[in-house]
């Protein structure tokens, strides 16, 4: 666990989520979800740099749904809905380099997958969802995704996009369906579903005529027999971990190791904590937490002295941390996923 200067509070609860915050390694960038500034910090956790770029200006944004590390050009980037994405430098957040969506084109879009020198974008909103987008050639291409509207009133994961085997891959929130996203020919091609019986979510299952509010509630009762929705899955390694509603509204982890066969499906750690992991880079796994949740997502007693006194000194000065999880593989023979044919 590393805990994070407090000179400059973030607002980010414990869900706000991967979009958030962004890791090249060195430092740490977590992106306000208030205030929109970003805030850089070492691998000590020290304050290195505060950026407010809120404004109308070169390189300013008025919104902002995602910071990115850009490691092919090992860039910072800041996802501006309105289809912007802004390049800084990873030292001080110089601003580069705007790259805009075609002008005739004028969906908003919500996160985005960068793909070598393509992006691939999401938009909660559109029609069409799903888009290649080829910044040297300034074109879009869709992948043709439309999922009924009433299952985005359903769900909407934050961070739909993830990696597996160096392949972007795109996850259906109600389900787990796992795509993989061919850019060339801009084909989603079903790659992981998953086998969990009775516990099984099918579209038939979801009424189509709620609000949010009332989705919310149905979610919570439907959880009692299904497992549904899915708010995030992580590839890590050749392992999957996929965070999931079950238990009348509870967050469990579906793990499945893609290379051995190995699941398991829990709530919390051995440790009794919580878990929900946001990125990964280096070969470990990250979270931003704050204080208020701090005690359900870290057991103080597991920690070494320097660790237990940035634990007491977060909760004492309502600060922040990131907490640095290092996995090994479960021992476990019960295989839950299969290779995906479309269906519903």
């Amino acid at each position: 666990m590393v805990g994070l200067d407090n000179v400059h509070p973030i607002s980010n609860g414990v869900y706000v989520g991967a979009s958030n915050i962004a890791f090249d390694v060195e430092r740490y960038y977590i992106l306000d979800a208030k205030t929109l500034t970003i805030n850089v910090y070492d691998s000590q956790g020290r304050l290195i740099n505060l950026s407010d770029k809120k404004g109308r200006g070169p390189g300013e944004y008025t919104m902002a749904d995602q910071i990115c590390h850009n490691r092919k050009n090992n860039t910072i980037e800041i996802l501006n809905p309105v289809g912007k994405i802004l390049s800084y430098t990873v030292d001080s957040l110089r601003f580069k380099s705007e790259t805009g969506l075609p002008k005739e084109k004028t969906f908003a879009v919500h996160n985005y997958f960068i793909d070598g020198g393509s992006y691939i974008l999401y938009s909660a909103s559109a029609d069409s969802q799903l888009w290649n987008f080829e910044p040297s050639e300034n074109t879009l291409t869709s992948y043709g995704y439309e999922s009924p509207a009433y299952l985005r009133r359903y769900i909407s994961a934050q961070s739909p996009f993830l990696e597996i085997e160096g392949k972007p891959c795109f996850f259906r929130p109600y389900d787990g369906l796992i795509y993989r996203l061919d850019n060339k020919d801009s084909k989603l091609v079903p790659f992981i579903s998953w086998n969990l019986g009775k516990y099984q979510c099918r579209l038939k299952n979801i009424p189509q005529d709620k609000t949010v509010r009332e989705y919310h509630e149905f979610i919570i009762q439907n959880s009692a027999k299904a497992i549904s929705p899915y708010i995030d899955i992580k590839s890590h390694g050749s392992a999957l971990y996929s965070s999931v509603i079950f238990d009348k509204g509870k967050t469990y982890t579906l793990f499945h190791d893609l290379a051995t066969g190995e699941s398991r499906f829990f709530e919390k750690t051995t440790e009794g904590m919580k878990f929900l992991p946001e990125i990964s880079g280096d070969g470990k796994m990250f979270k931003f937490i704050d204080y208020k949740h701090l005690p359900e997502y870290v057991n103080k007693d597991i920690l070494d002295a320097k660790s237990r006194t940035e634990y007491d000194n977060i909760l004492k000065n309502e600060g922040s941390a990131i907490i640095i999880y290092h996995t090994k593989p479960f021992a476990s023979n019960a295989g839950c996923h299969e290779s995906a044919k479309e269906n519903d």
